[in-house]
């Protein structure tokens, strides 16, 4: 049975100006298996490799993998970043940057659908994934660190659920 979670537009400020990230706690049980769909598709690959794919309005994806397959059945830190001004896009696992590249031509994602946790087609998530947070803004590798416990302090412990603001970082 499948499971996922739907964000409405009208949930999420889905204005990228400034950029995007993604950052999620996930325990992946197979490869081949997408995290969170909003703008930049964020999952695993059939070699199990984390990738982000980067949907602009007017052309074919920009794709973005990190050079070794994530661990299996392993708690891992992981995030995609964005910076629309720069037009640099970085992965993380477990706070270290592992990829990230410079596009060479202006990216304006996509964000007129809803965002999508663990389901993209026929694609879905085995495992478990907790704290995903999104930010409208490109995170730094300082900020994405600073954010790796930021959902396990105070009353709550896990699947805890951020829409953030650039103005609250």
């Amino acid at each position: 049975m499948a499971f996922f979670i739907q964000v409405p537009l009208n949930k999420v400020k889905h204005n990228i100006k400034e950029g995007i990230t993604y950052l999620a706690w996930i325990k992946p049980s197979k490869t081949f298996a997408p995290i969170f769909k909003f703008s930049v598709y964020f999952g695993i690959d059939r070699s199990g490799r984390l990738e982000a794919v980067f949907m602009p309005l007017s052309s074919r994806g920009r794709k973005l993998v990190s050079p070794r397959p994530v661990k299996m059945n392993r708690w891992l830190f992981v995030g995609v970043s964005f910076v629309r001004r720069t037009r640099v896009a970085s992965l993380y696992i477990n706070n270290k940057l592992v990829k990230t590249k410079r596009f060479s031509k202006p990216v304006k994602l996509a964000s007129f659908r809803p965002g999508v946790l663990g389901v993209y087609g026929r694609k879905t998530y085995r495992g478990k994934i907790s704290c995903l947070q999104l930010y409208n803004v490109g995170l730094s590798s300082r900020q994405v660190a600073r954010r790796r416990k930021r959902c396990f302090k105070g009353m709550f412990d896990i699947n805890i659920f951020y829409l953030m603001d650039y103005g609250r970082l």
